[in-house]
């Protein structure tokens, strides 16, 4: 049983939701707070890149560049993880949103499962903020709901957060620390999850 904790790798959580929602502050003060290592989103890093050099956004055939970038920053930020290693969205907020700006999916994507310990979902409870790239202000309620949608269709096991930066943290922190006490006791994610949500004061 040691031996299996001692070669686990790293306790992988990810923040996925809709746009302006603090995915990346979070991720960042969650790795900062377990002294690890988080993978930033490349996605937005293209996008920002696409749109001052070109003057366009993103379109579907971009999509393999993106999924095939992100795979590289996540397996060096898990590489250089200790306990846990945090996600700033992953290959499932790709599929996503390929789904809601796209309507349709690449094929490589249906093979590729972003998988990962716990999934945050981050509410739609702090100010947008305009920038070159966001655009769908008017949309976060819709998006927000399509996420919960996907993430209970797909299974993944997922936890919603809300809150100013400060609660949020606070009960990413908590919630982090009990999965890994869950994981380390043979405890499935998905059956944490589930008795995390059964609780009358789980969302």
């Amino acid at each position: 049983m040691e031996k299996d904790l001692e070669n686990r790798k790293p306790i992988k959580i990810v923040l996925v939701g809709p746009e302006s929602t603090g995915k990346t502050t979070l991720a960042k003060l969650l790795a900062a707070h377990f002294n690890t290592t988080w993978a930033r989103e490349f996605l937005r890093e293209f996008s920002e890149e696409k749109f001052q050099k070109e003057n366009k956004t993103v379109v579907f055939s971009d999509l393999e560049t993106i999924v095939n970038e992100q795979l590289k920053i996540e397996k060096e930020a898990e590489n250089k993880a200790d306990t846990f290693v945090f996600c700033d969205t992953n290959l499932l907020q790709t599929r996503i949103y390929a789904e809601l700006y796209f309507g349709k999916i690449p094929d490589f994507l249906e093979d590729i499962s972003g998988e990962c310990d716990l999934y945050f979902l981050t509410d739609i409870d702090v100010e947008w903020e305009k920038d070159n790239v966001r655009d769908a202000p008017f949309e976060r309620e819709n998006h927000l709901n399509y996420f919960k949608k996907r993430l209970t269709e797909l299974k993944k096991p997922f936890l919603f957060l809300s809150g100013n930066e400060q609660e949020r943290l606070k009960r990413a922190a908590k919630l982090s620390a009990k999965l890994k006490k869950a994981l380390d006791a043979g405890v499935l994610s998905q059956d944490f999850v589930h008795i995390l949500k059964t609780k009358p004061t789980q969302k």
